[in-house]
């Protein structure tokens, strides 16, 4: 595969290895490999698992997701020139999960990731574009790093 050579090649090929959908002969920058993005690690969860608490107050796996849910919303928003949702606090609305809202978070989590790789694909890659991807990207990178160190925690529960 060749490397990326452009701002936009560069912002698609990291927002993909982020969410973990680049080929498996894919170069990786960010994560481990090919397959350690968002959506294989929320994917590899059960809902009593993303409901976690490594200790009382903390955020759970299913926080970071309703979390990077806003981050796509936001930029999706932004992309489009509208007025995003802000409401910070909102978006971590998330903590303890059913299987079917764990289910239906996942699944919008998808369709949003789906929504915002079209625009950033699009070939008018305008400045709302390229500096929301930027802070996306960094913003969206943190999370799946939290998520990964409370997957260890999950895998140890597991094992217990």
């Amino acid at each position: 595969m060749s490397m990326p050579n452009s701002q936009q090649e560069w912002s698609i090929h990291l927002f993909k290895e982020i969410f973990g959908v680049l080929p498996e002969d894919s170069p990786s920058f960010v994560l481990d490999g090919p397959f350690q993005g968002v959506l294989p690690s929320l994917n590899s969860l059960s809902a009593e698992e993303a409901s976690l608490a490594y200790a009382p107050e903390k955020v759970t796996i299913a926080g970071h997701s309703g979390h990077i849910l806003f981050l796509l919303d936001y930029f999706r928003s932004m992309a489009r020139g509208q007025k995003p949702n802000s409401d910070w606090d909102w978006s971590w609305r998330y903590s303890q999960v059913s299987a079917e809202e764990w289910q239906d978070l996942r699944s919008q989590i998808q369709a949003a990731f789906d929504d915002a790789l079209q625009l950033m694909q699009q070939s008018e890659w305008n400045d709302q574009i390229a500096g929301g991807s930027q802070v996306l990207l960094s913003h969206v990178g943190y999370h799946i790093g939290q998520i990964r160190q409370l997957i260890t925690f999950v895998q140890q529960e597991r094992a217990v």
